[in-house]
């Protein structure tokens, strides 16, 4: 996949060509040159043919691109669930541990307030918490790294995907969406250092990027001292962790691409949405007509207004017509929505269907045939084309068409038809 992206990647050099057209007048030229073969484009103007081509060539690297960012996405994911399920390993291994702690801790309470002399007592409250020093070690990571930290067994699972997940990283064109762009370079830093082998980073290094404290303010508490090795925030740190701080980079690309706080430039449903946007001049002019045609405000005050009475009233026809909603539950305090059942077969459907197949078999006829006949009878083949309106070129196209309704309607699919 990605040697694919490095090949659209190339073709892709008069691309911003594209950028004064708008993005819906290229993806419908991009439909349009996926319905159309090498003999076709020819026969178009050659101005349109290489406008059609780049259309097509962007849409697919777009394509490409989702893949990349999902399969990167998929595969944190599979590293973070891992990681919850090597935690609940973890306390449950040690639930004896946990539980001998408590009673020691018990224990001392009884001694404290026994009638023993201050030194008695100090000596057995010394004997309780060095008898047992895999206590004393389970007892540090717990208060350091938290009890119920699944990030502590990250590393484990995300190594294995490592070298993968950075190429992928290392071809995205990421660009963050806010003026806060800490994240961003804390990523180029991470790249940057990835050929690294020693343990720890210096934050200012001299590479051509260096990070400062502020850049690692988006870092989760669970992950703070895995990769800072601080324990208080407020210890400005100096170094971080390089293998830590790879698998929080990583786990946190997957919520900022979520978010929308990062976007990668020529994805598709990863992109900017702002660059999709009515050029402000433009809306200035046109909004007035455009806001008579569609029935909506255009004043601030006014469109607020009109959102606000909308969500008031579909909040309230949801609390009047909830309680009829047979998939609609209220479970602990929590809404859920339950799977939808499956349709029920209707009476005298099976009567029919037997019927039929017993009247086409009598006269010897299969469904590719009354798909055949009917397609010359009545010609509902007009109603299939080019999304574009013009003409279809396909060689042999009433075939096309019958095999086509064929996959689809029996379930088929295209695949198994082939």
């Amino acid at each position: 996949m990605v040697e694919r992206y490095d090949r659209l990647t190339e073709l892709t050099c008069y691309a911003d060509l594209l950028k004064i057209m708008p993005v819906i007048k290229i993806k419908q030229w991009a439909l349009e040159g996926n319905s159309l073969d090498a003999a076709s484009m020819m026969d178009m103007v050659a101005a349109k043919r290489y406008a059609v081509a780049l259309s097509l060539i962007r849409q697919r690297l777009a394509i490409v691109t989702d893949d990349l960012c999902n399969l990167f996405c998929r595969q944190m994911k599979r590293a973070l669930h891992s990681a919850e399920e090597a935690l609940e390993k973890y306390l449950t291994d040690n639930q004896e541990k946990t539980d001998e702690i408590l009673r020691r801790f018990a224990m001392l309470e009884t001694l404290l307030n026994s009638t023993q002399s201050a030194d008695e007592q100090l000596k057995g409250v010394r004997q309780a918490v060095t008898a047992r020093p895999d206590l004393c070690e389970f007892s540090r990571l717990h208060a350091e790294y938290g009890g119920k930290n699944e990030f502590r067994f990250v590393w484990q699972f995300f190594k294995p995907r490592r070298a993968a997940m950075l190429r992928i990283l290392s071809k995205l064109k990421l660009k963050s969406t806010s003026q806060d762009a800490s994240f961003e370079r804390s990523l180029t830093f991470m790249l940057e250092n990835s050929h690294r082998q020693s343990e720890w980073l210096t934050l200012k290094d001299k590479g051509k990027i260096a990070l400062t404290a502020d850049d690692l303010g988006w870092i989760s508490e669970k992950w703070w001292k895995l990769v800072t090795g601080e324990i208080k925030r407020d210890t400005a740190p100096t170094r971080i962790n390089r293998r830590q701080f790879e698998a929080c980079v990583c786990s946190q690309m997957v919520r900022e691409l979520k978010s929308g706080d990062l976007c990668v430039i020529g994805s598709d449903a990863y992109s900017d949405h702002r660059n999709e946007l009515v050029p402000m001049a433009e809306s200035e002019r046109t909004r007035a007509d455009y806001g008579e045609k569609v029935g909506l405000p255009v004043e601030s005050a006014a469109f607020i207004e009109h959102v606000r009475t909308l969500l008031t009233e579909a909040a309230q026809q949801a609390d009047k017509t909830y309680q009829e909603n047979a998939y609609f539950k209220i479970i602990n305090g929590r809404p859920k929505l339950g799977r939808q059942q499956k349709k029920e077969i209707p009476p005298g459907f099976k009567e029919m269907d037997d019927t039929l197949r017993r009247k086409l078999d009598s006269m010897g006829l299969s469904l590719l045939d009354v798909l055949t006949d009917t397609m010359q009878w009545i010609g509902w083949g007009k109603h299939f084309g080019p999304l574009s309106g013009h003409k279809g070129k396909l060689r042999e196209e009433d075939r096309r068409k019958i095999l086509t309704v064929f996959a689809y309607g029996t379930g088929l699919g295209p695949t198994q038809i082939a």
